[in-house]
């Protein structure tokens, strides 16, 4: 983990409530990230193996974010915006995608639940196996 990770890591620890910061093009792989980030900017973001369980995010910005093999599992993401962003992998059990934008994001592998109702979010899962749902 390099010192910006670790920087990253504590400043997460310690602080829990990251909502409405602008996190644009910083690199979270293999970080716990959890709490309040409800606004926040993740635009582009390397988010890739990251564990956001439980955290809330309504209204967040994950557009073209990198969250191959996150764990989202129970993630309150309603309003989201994911255009563009790489889902690839990810454990979305349990998520709130109420409203959430996810116009051209790549789904490849990824199971969708039962409890995600595709017509309540906005553009299509783009990029998912047949065989995922």
């Amino acid at each position: 983990m390099n010192t910006n990770q670790q920087t990253i890591e504590k400043f997460f620890c310690e602080s829990r409530d990251i909502s409405e910061l602008k996190l644009s093009m910083l690199n979270f792989s293999g970080l716990r990230l959890s709490g309040n980030a409800n606004c926040a900017e993740f635009t582009g973001c390397n988010m890739r193996g990251a564990d956001l369980s439980g955290a809330k995010a309504e209204n967040t910005n994950f557009v073209c974010a990198d969250l191959t093999g996150a764990n989202l599992s129970g993630v309150n993401a309603r309003w989201a915006n994911f255009r563009g962003a790489n889902l690839s992998g990810a454990n979305i059990t349990n998520m709130d995608l109420k409203g959430a934008n996810m116009q051209g994001a790549d789904f490849t592998g990824v199971k969708l639940p039962n409890n995600i109702k595709t017509e309540q979010v906005i553009g299509a899962f783009s990029r998912i196996n047949s065989r995922t749902r």
